[in-house]
């Protein structure tokens, strides 16, 4: 017999963490049609499922972008436990994001590569909203904020979540003095 894979229909049934549903929504809100949007950082997809869900809800013609290399923390204090869910995955989780996305399928691209990789992608001033999620030790955020703050256009914003993290907070603190946090992100209008 032959099994339909059931797939998520809802961002909440995907696990993963997202307690900046507030963020999401408002870069979709304020962003223009054609804007260019990016996360960093996407693991299982539950917070690529939010902003596909916010983009289809609004009806908005965006471009967004899903960066991660599906392989999981190489460094810092999360690195234990994603290494043993990725083996548990058969060393890499694209295919569980993949199966995960299946409902918001055209509205997002997957870009399979490091943070700097996919920075490159895009041409300085080009893009309305980054979010950063991915490497959280300081000198990883340090190297994504260098890599795409000149990628954002005038007026947008660079953001990030687990501001709550010493070693991503030095790193906002650091390029960023004048910051804004809300619960465990940080942002900042360009």
């Amino acid at each position: 017999t032959f099994a339909v894979p059931t797939y998520p229909t809802s961002w909440q049934a995907i696990d993963g963490w997202t307690d900046f549903e507030d963020i999401y929504v408002e870069a979709v809100t304020h962003c223009p049609p054609g804007a260019v949007l990016v996360e960093v950082g996407t693991w299982f997809g539950r917070s690529a499922a939010l902003m596909c869900s916010t983009i289809r809800e609004q009806n908005k013609p965006v471009s967004f972008f899903c960066v991660d290399t599906w392989k999981g923390t190489q460094s810092g204090e999360c690195k234990e436990s994603h290494q043993k869910i990725v083996a548990a995955l058969g060393g890499d989780m694209f295919d569980t994001f993949h199966h995960n996305l299946h409902y918001w399928r055209g509205l997002y691209v997957p870009l399979r590569m490091t943070s700097q990789q996919a920075s490159e992608l895009f041409p300085e001033h080009s893009v309305h909203f980054v979010f950063l999620d991915g490497d959280h030790t300081t000198e990883g955020v340090l190297k994504d904020i260098d890599c795409w703050r000149s990628k954002i256009i005038s007026g947008g914003v660079l953001a990030g979540h687990d501001y709550n993290w010493t070693s991503v907070k030095k790193a906002v603190c650091d390029r960023f003095p004048g910051h804004q946090s809300s619960g465990s992100s940080w942002y900042v209008k360009l």
